[in-house]
């Protein structure tokens, strides 16, 4: 009879919005599937984490393919606490799990995106170690965290963790001075699969992030970029345009219910503000998940991003890619992999930028040879994570 592991995955939202959300996702529920099935295991998978966006099929897809049912519950901290109290008959909900993996969406584990959220992503962790369940630290970014209140909880959840996994070496070096045992390896979005796509001559794809070109949440350039982001995306349009290319724009969070995070609908304002009815700018139908973007991003000549799973999608695809960063997570997981062309746009001003991108768009070779060795570098690394899962559902009880 088949060993059964019933699994709660933290923070791991197929149908997001947000496609490096869901591509985490969709890529680590593959890894752990691939490994339980090496070990004649069956998992019973539960996602919990931000609430499911109605109308999207990224879960019913993913599902269909991978052959699995995956229950998503909505994470809500009031009910979590009464389920640690046993309140109601909230415990099974909550606390009903051989394993916790936590991924944080990616880059959740810090206080960047207020003390808030890292209080809410915290109270997800600490009552299952407090149940003496074990919690995993999926492959993620850890930090920064600025204030001493998120210091110390990091380092408790840390600390209490069974295992933690980082995907980058800044994170590793901040998990060492901690004191944290761990173990490096990639970001398993670049597992994501996809359907390579037929190459498209002298295109070149550009990933705009609303949010920095909305400014960020506060609207005042929270991200803190040295470069007047709405400016930069006009200045590299054009500079692709005079050079004989076609741009395409490609968007990478699709949020019709959070405007501010819009890809899609600012990609649309550039296109009809400065474009309009200028053939050579490009902006596709709505991607239907992170898998049809990566398969579309698969036919172009060369990439430049701000939303960093978009340029993983890129690199692992196989395609020539300037990362456009917006925090230090950019340079950590792309250099953990040996991939050395990120632009960070809060230490290059516009004139800067652009001669770097103009520079790296002379060395294109340069920039595909290095995307398909970082891809297979990632993959290797992806592969022992996977060898990781294996051991640990072989040896669970």
């Amino acid at each position: 009879m088949k060993k059964t592991i019933k699994i709660c995955l933290l923070w791991h939202n197929i149908n997001s919005e947000n496609f490096g959300v869901s591509a985490l996702a969709i890529a680590h529920i593959k890894m752990l599937i691939d490994a339980a099935k090496k070990n004649d295991i069956h998992l019973k998978i539960y996602c919990l984490g931000t609430p499911n966006i109605n109308g999207l099929g990224i879960k019913q897809e993913v599902e269909d393919v991978l052959n699995i049912s995956i229950e998503h519950i909505n994470f809500s901290a009031k009910e979590m606490v009464k389920g640690f109290f046993s309140i109601n008959g909230f415990k099974d909900k909550y606390f009903d799990y051989d394993l916790y993996f936590d991924i944080g969406e990616g880059d959740s584990f810090s206080d960047i995106y207020g003390l808030k959220r890292f209080l809410i992503l915290s109270l997800s962790k600490i009552l299952p170690i407090i149940k003496r369940k074990k919690v995993i630290l999926a492959p993620q970014t850890y930090g920064p965290f600025y204030s001493k209140v998120s210091q110390i909880i990091s380092s408790i959840i840390l600390k209490k963790s069974y295992k933690v996994y980082s995907r980058d070496f800044k994170s590793s070096k901040l998990l060492k001075e901690l004191g944290c045992d761990y173990k490096e390896v990639a970001d398993v979005a670049f597992s994501l699969p996809y359907e390579k796509k037929e190459d498209l001559l002298k295109s070149v794809g550009l990933n705009v992030s609303a949010l920095l070109y909305n400014g960020g949440y506060t609207g005042d350039n929270q991200f803190n970029l040295k470069v007047d982001y709405k400016k930069l995306i006009i200045d590299i349009i054009d500079y692709y345009l005079g050079k004989g290319y076609e741009v395409h724009l490609v968007p990478h969070v699709l949020s019709e219910s959070f405007p501010i995070e819009d890809d899609y609908e600012t990609s649309i304002k550039i296109k009809n503000d400065h474009y309009f009815g200028n053939d050579k700018v490009i902006l596709p139908e709505r991607f239907s998940s992170p898998i049809d973007a990566k398969s579309y991003i698969s036919s172009l000549s060369l990439f430049l991003g701000s939303r960093m799973h978009a340029t993983i999608g890129a690199i692992s695809s196989e395609v020539p890619t300037i990362p456009l960063a917006y925090s230090r997570k950019f340079s950590g997981v792309f250099g953990s992999i040996n991939y050395n062309y990120t632009l960070n746009l809060y230490d290059l001003d516009n004139l800067e930028c652009m001669k770097s991108i103009e520079s790296l768009t002379l060395k294109k070779m340069d920039l595909r040879k290095a995307s398909i060795s970082s891809k297979e570098n990632a993959l290797c690394s992806n592969l022992e994570y996977q060898n990781m899962l294996e051991e640990l559902f072989l040896n669970h009880d």
